[in-house]
């Protein structure tokens, strides 16, 4: 392999105690691995290990091979096992806000809303941790099974809550990370492909449990969703694999640490952090419309199933994970983001707030669906462009927990804020929504500016 090869000619000049720059054109001429590092002359003075590392890092392109240069039959493979893994996981739970509002009608009537959120919530905080797979598929399933035979909060918080939800975050966590190993040079349009199966999902698992309800129950509806999913694991664990060795030993090459580097470097570059809250502020204020817009929609007297408000906005938001990863391969994550983040909070404040009308909550529905989707499909993205290559994974745990935090914290403070309101107004919870939705887009905005050194248009 020609990355070994140029390491052991590293090795071999390093060990002369006194190399020349004659003997440095020989090798070269001799190994043609060597040929992509241009020789820098340096008189009379002899050329060290470091000028060949350093003129190497000049001229990566001929070194460097990007696993997605052609797609082979095992990147579809990959796009759709990751599709599969994301339907039944975040898919899943983004259609969970159905639940908030059945179970206050039925098995949970007694209860206040903040204590029923607390079910989405530590889903929500659940879905970003875990790898193993196939462990998690397994729990997902029994979970969700085992809430086919509930009646009481504190057993729909152990099945639905607990186990379902960290089998699914082992099933989202390996499909992301899968992706970013297989896709490098087309990867916010190959993450936006594949997160728009939890769009699908949204729209799917809503529609399924509220149809299957009415005929044939609460249980037996919970055990075809059971079924459904086992389907959508077994695509996802047949398919998901790891990239070539070659490509494993080129990244352990490319990633390995400067000797002496401290494995907490970069976590203090306050781009980063910005980045981490600033997303994370925004998955908040996109978990609270989740949870709460069937609430909401049945409180301001949505013709119909208010049901019907999720689904168009899961439905909204498959083109929402799809277009605007294409715009960021062009424009930048982070402007992408940004400019969706203003659409956003202007939408919540503008038109969810005041208007309680039947056709402007349609209309939010549609709207916020398709700005807000990006937050999932376009954070990592974001992640990826503010951390080291070799930090990336640690990074993304990072994203994922504050992520995790602002899942498990957002919905019992809505469902709160719903409460002490007057005949459950919504009112607190919406300005409650847009002010956290509004401070993200601002820290990513800082970010942004932090990276581009101000500068008002430059792609990032």
């Amino acid at each position: 392999m020609n990355i070994r090869r140029r390491q052991n000619s590293l090795q071999e000049i390093q060990s002369d105690t006194t190399p020349t720059g004659s003997s440095i054109l020989r090798d070269r001429e001799n190994d043609s691995s060597l040929q992509s590092i241009p020789v820098v002359e340096k008189g009379s003075e002899p050329l060290c290990v470091r000028d060949l590392e350093q003129a190497a890092q000049v001229a990566p392109g001929n070194a460097e091979q990007h696993l997605d240069e052609k797609f082979t039959p095992s990147h579809y493979g990959v796009l759709i096992g990751a599709f599969c893994g994301l339907f039944a996981s975040f898919g899943w739970r983004s259609g969970s806000g159905f639940f908030q509002t059945y179970y206050a009608h039925d098995q949970l009537r007694d209860e206040s809303s903040s204590a029923i959120s607390w079910i989405n919530s530590i889903g929500f905080f659940l879905m970003y941790f875990g790898p193993l797979l196939l462990l998690g598929s397994a729990l997902h399933i029994a979970g969700l099974l085992g809430a086919s035979w509930c009646d009481r909060l504190y057993q729909f918080i152990l099945t639905q809550g607990i186990i379902s939800s960290l089998g699914a975050s082992a099933v989202f966590f390996i499909s992301v990370q899968t992706l970013g190993r297989w896709f490098e040079l087309h990867q916010a349009f190959a993450m936006g492909i594949s997160v728009s199966g939890v769009s699908a999902g949204g729209v799917v698992f809503p529609l399924m449990v509220k149809h299957l309800i009415a005929s044939i129950g609460f249980a037996w509806t919970m055990r075809a969703v059971c079924l459904v999913l086992l389907i959508l694991m077994l695509a996802s664990n047949l398919t998901l694999r790891r990239p070539p060795a070659w490509k494993r030993e080129q990244r352990q090459l490319r990633v390995a640490a400067p000797e002496g580097e401290s494995r907490w470097a970069g976590l203090g570059d306050w781009r980063f952090i910005l980045t981490i809250v600033g997303t994370s502020l925004f998955s908040n204020g996109y978990f609270v419309v989740l949870t709460f817009l069937v609430t909401v929609s049945q409180i301001r007297g949505w013709k119909g199933d208010p049901a019907n408000s999720l689904v168009i906005l899961n439905g909204a938001s498959f083109f929402g994970r799809i277009i605007p990863g294409l715009v960021a391969d062009r424009a930048g994550s982070f402007n992408t983001m940004l400019v969706l983040g203003i659409i956003s909070t202007i939408l919540i404040l503008a038109l969810w707030l005041p208007d309680t009308a039947y056709p402007g909550s349609i209309v939010f529905s549609i709207l916020f669906g398709f700005t807000s989707a990006s937050t999932v499909s376009l954070s990592p993205a974001m992640v990826f462009r503010v951390s080291k290559e070799r930090y990336v994974t640690r990074d993304l745990a990072v994203l994922y927990l504050v992520q995790s935090v602002a899942g498990l914290t957002s919905s019992p403070i809505g469902g709160a804020l719903l409460d002490a309101a007057h005949n459950r107004d919504p009112l607190y919870l919406q300005i409650f929504c847009g002010l956290m939705t509004g401070l993200g887009t601002v820290l990513i905005l800082l970010a942004r500016n932090g990276l581009t050194g101000n500068v008002l248009w430059s792609k990032v």
